[in-house]
């Protein structure tokens, strides 16, 4: 199984972690859900930026 960390990058492109352990990820029009290990969800309003699935990494910003 393959887990992820999400990472928040802002308007001065300061990287932030907001996620750890993600399992799942829904993308809708403008939002996205990640859901954890554990099934708890977490709702992100924004866009994908990146996934980087050799590193593990999903970077998202908002619109």
């Amino acid at each position: 199984m393959c887990l992820s960390t999400v990472f928040e990058q802002d308007e001065t492109n300061d990287i932030i972690c907001l996620l750890r352990n993600v399992a799942k990820v829904q993308i809708y029009p403008k939002k996205i859900v990640f859901t954890n290990l554990m099934g708890a969800q977490t709702v992100y309003v924004g866009s994908l930026r990146n996934i980087d699935l050799l590193e593990n990494v999903i970077t998202v910003g908002k619109n």
